[in-house]
């Protein structure tokens, strides 16, 4: 999905890593390998307040245009 968008000229990221991973929580990391798979799954659509009308529309027809791109893979 992260490609398909991104060939679509739409902005993703993965932009939240999990909190067992990050510093402040070093003394309690443990597997949690949901979790982590979630971390590298999960991806951030372009939110912002200088999205435009037509920006949001483009995200939305990439967005359809990419899942039906994956439907189509399976």
């Amino acid at each position: 999905m992260f490609t398909e968008m991104r060939s679509r000229e739409v902005g993703v990221g993965v932009h939240y890593p999990p909190n067992q991973l990050q510093p402040a929580f070093a003394p309690w990391r443990r597997p949690l390998p949901v979790t982590e798979k979630a971390g590298q799954e999960l991806l951030s659509l372009p939110f912002h307040q200088h999205l435009t009308e037509d920006d949001i529309h483009h995200v939305v027809s990439a967005l359809g245009q990419a899942v039906e791109t994956a439907r189509a893979e399976r």
